[in-house]
């Protein structure tokens, strides 16, 4: 590649973003509004919904963050990359395991995994939104970042995690 500027995210093609929330009627999200995610994306759309309603915007991330998911993510066919709150996250078998949040990184780990990763690299439960954590995911220290052999390392373990994890069921269209 010649510059940064012919560098495309591999997700681009979910260039779309989240409608209008307030385009019912009634001023709740529309069920049928469209989404990015497709099918199943309520739950992103009540997430976006709880940021603004606290006023919270969700963060954007720099292109050099994006990047970095990028040439970091595993490759595999069962591994699948969609935005979560408009950024890019892998998933594997359904489950997310690695993903973009604002100017961090975050994984999901097993129970083990967790405390080591938060006791030796003074990693931080992953908070979307102050006080909501996500169990299971911690949010990476910025100096893992620049550390390929570690991040890989752990990128490794939480892909291995992930792929224990019941694989998750389609949701039904029908209400």
């Amino acid at each position: 590649m010649s510059g940064s500027s012919s560098i495309q995210p591999r997700w681009s093609c979910l260039g779309r973003t989240i409608g209008n929330l307030r385009s019912a009627p009634t001023g709740r999200a529309s069920p049928k509004a469209a989404h990015p995610l497709g099918p199943g994306s309520d739950r992103t759309l009540l997430t976006t919904a709880l940021f603004r309603s606290s006023g919270m915007k969700v963060p954007t991330p720099s292109a050099e963050l994006v990047i970095r998911f990028q040439k970091t993510v595993p490759v595999g066919k069962d591994i699948e990359v969609k935005k979560v709150f408009g950024q890019p996250s892998a998933f594997v078998s359904g489950n997310m395991f690695y993903g973009v949040f604002g100017e961090r990184l975050f994984l999901r780990l097993s129970e083990p995994d967790r405390r080591e990763m938060i006791e030796s690299e003074k990693a931080s439960v992953f908070e979307p939104m102050p006080g909501r954590a996500m169990k299971e995911y911690v949010t990476l220290p910025s100096k893992l970042l620049t550390d390929e052999r570690r991040l890989n390392s752990w990128l490794v373990r939480s892909l291995a995690y992930a792929r224990t994890v019941p694989k998750k069921a389609a949701k039904s269209k029908g209400r």
